[in-house]
């Protein structure tokens, strides 16, 4: 007999993805930023490590997802 996968195990990474996509642009819409200019800062740049961790405190995302638009 086969199995189909659990719905929730393939949704959960679109979800978490759009959860964090979602919280990012809020985050960035407070600090009067959008996404795309925060594409085009340096790893340096003042603000990052608590938009990190402010992300992390308030989604499932992973460090690695985070590496990606920060």
């Amino acid at each position: 007999m086969i199995r189909a996968a659990p719905v929730a195990a393939v949704e959960a990474p679109v979800t978490q993805e759009a959860v964090g996509q979602e919280t990012l642009a809020s985050l960035l819409a407070k600090a009067g930023r959008t996404v795309g200019e925060r594409a085009g800062d340096g790893k340096s740049v003042e603000g990052k490590r608590a938009l990190a961790a402010a992300l992390q405190a308030q989604t499932p995302v992973t460090n690695r997802w985070l590496g990606e638009p920060l």
